[in-house]
């Protein structure tokens, strides 16, 4: 039987070391995203790798859907702070992480096919989601 524990991941003691830490859709919304990050630091092995997955708020599909990084107005109340590739990249790294690779990814489904030939010139800029490899610095 899998072992379940309840806590707020911005403090939570584990009391063990992960290979691997994910965290997927979960940065925009913690109020204290550096208390989290130096957590998952504690939580990592030497070699253990941090994967984030997190929206794109410079995205066309969120600027549709009504944020405006200008005014940061964003059609989800609950976030507490937007990013995009740049601004999680130095977050990281300033929390002693090193990036390893940054992909960008878009849910492009729902799109008309002359949108997305534009959004594919454009890729790394207007992707909805932004995925990051990384690891402690040594």
């Amino acid at each position: 039987m899998p072992e379940i524990v309840i806590g707020n991941v911005e403090d939570i003691d584990l009391k063990k070391k992960f290979d691997v830490v994910l965290a997927f859709g979960l940065l925009d919304y913690l109020s204290n995203q550096g208390r989290f990050l130096e957590n998952v630091k504690k939580h990592l092995k030497k070699d253990g790798l941090f994967l984030v997955e997190n929206g794109n708020c410079e995205s066309l599909h969120h600027r549709i859907r009504g944020f405006d990084p200008d005014t940061e107005r964003c059609y989800d109340v609950s976030t507490v702070l937007r990013h995009n590739r740049f601004t999680i990249r130095r977050l990281l790294e300033r929390h002693g992480f090193e990036i390893i690779k940054i992909y960008n990814y878009s849910n492009t489904r729902s799109l008309p096919r002359k949108v997305l030939s534009v959004i594919m010139k454009l890729r790394q800029h207007l992707n909805d989601f932004v995925f990051i490899v990384s690891k402690q610095k040594n």
